[in-house]
């Protein structure tokens, strides 16, 4: 039978006694179902399973393997993502597609962006912690749960995630991270992501504090921060409000 874990943030910030308003679940196949399904049959399971079980979809992305729904009564107020657990193999001839295939908890929690996003829960609320997310929210570090570059290379945006959530949360960066936004292949790479996530992204920090993220860019490659900066139509709003 599959299992749901809750994941990312939501758990992460019940562990720091934060309020949050966003719930994120993985959808995990047995490994004989992950074995048997092709990613497409894995997605349209995990569609069937919640329909049986009482859950009201609203939104499906099969793109990004994730379906948006509302819980069954009693908790029927609850909206949640739910995001089918995968991992990547080998390119297709000739293209930069990888195939996909069911994946793991564990193939889950390691694409996530940082070690302290990469906790889970299960659904008697036991914790599952594969990557020591738990230490490094004690000792206020952000880390990556894979090789930074690896990391970071799967979605060049979480280099500026990484300065966003160390003002959010006023956490340092784990030295081998705040080396690898020091890679000279990093500027090069964020050229691949969009005006306007990045400018979603540095909205956020600065709605935290602009004067300390601004500290924090003060310590980055100039040739990074020029590229998230000085992008043909970007603009924003600086605060100092906490």
């Amino acid at each position: 039978m599959p299992q749901i874990f809750e994941v990312g943030g939501k758990v992460r910030d019940e562990l720091l006694g934060i309020k949050s308003k966003d719930a994120d679940f993985s959808f995990v196949l047995t490994p004989a179902e992950a074995q048997d399904k092709t990613i497409h049959e894995a997605f349209q399971l995990m569609k069937d399973w919640m329909l049986e079980a009482g859950f009201r979809i609203f939104l499906e992305t099969e793109d990004c393997l994730t379906i948006r729904a509302k819980f069954p009564a009693p908790h029927q107020a609850l909206v949640a993502d739910f995001v089918l657990a995968r991992r990547e193999l080998d390119y297709l001839p000739g293209t930069r597609k990888p195939v996909v295939v069911p994946g793991t908890l564990e193939d889950d929690l390691q694409r996530r962006d940082f070690t302290v996003n990469a906790l889970a829960k299960s659904e008697t609320g036991k914790l599952i912690d594969l990557f020591n997310g738990q230490a490094d929210l004690e000792a206020k570090v952000l880390r990556t749960p894979l090789p930074p570059m690896v990391t970071l290379a799967d979605d060049p945006l979480r280099a500026l995630r990484a300065v966003r959530f160390a003002v959010k949360l006023d956490f340092c960066l784990a030295p081998d991270l705040e080396e690898a936004l020091h890679n000279p292949e990093l500027p090069g790479l964020m050229a691949t992501v969009s005006t306007d996530r990045v400018r979603e992204e540095l909205a956020k920090a600065m709605k935290v504090n602009t004067w300390d993220m601004l500290k924090l860019l003060n310590r980055l490659p100039e040739p990074l921060v020029k590229n998230w900066l000085e992008r043909p139509g970007m603009w924003l709003m600086p605060t100092t409000r906490h």
